[in-house]
């Protein structure tokens, strides 16, 4: 009966967490790509309005405390779903300006005050 548990394969779910504009992704003042290892552009299809970041992860087959298992974050293009699977240090650097722009999706933050908090993030 193990063999038949071990043999199966459990789909991952995906959640998409938001997206990060290309021009985010370049300090203003150094002129550095935040993610050094991640092209400006996709190399696939040469997109470089924006990258979808998602969650992958398996969900336990019983309720348990655990939580998520084998947390993936990926760095995907809109255009042509090319995915690029970002180190834990790369998401932790772009989840700030992740929030930032869903707040600004859903019109919970002015112009002038997403310019504001976009130029406190680059001072960190």
């Amino acid at each position: 009966m193990s063999f038949l548990i071990a043999g199966l394969k459990w789909p991952r779910t995906e959640k998409k967490l938001g997206i990060i504009y290309s021009e985010q992704m370049i300090h203003p003042d150094s002129k550095e790509w935040l993610l050094p290892r991640i092209n400006p552009c996709c190399e696939n299809c040469n997109n470089n309005n924006y990258y979808k970041i998602i969650k992958s992860y398996y969900k336990p087959l019983i309720v348990l405390p655990i939580g998520a298992l084998r947390t993936e974050y990926r760095n995907t293009c809109p255009e042509c779903n090319e995915t690029i699977v970002l180190d834990p240090q790369e998401f932790w650097k772009i989840k700030p300006f992740l929030r930032l722009n869903k707040k600004k999706e859903k019109g919970l933050v002015e112009e002038t005050e997403f310019q504001s908090k976009l130029e406190d993030l680059y001072k960190q």
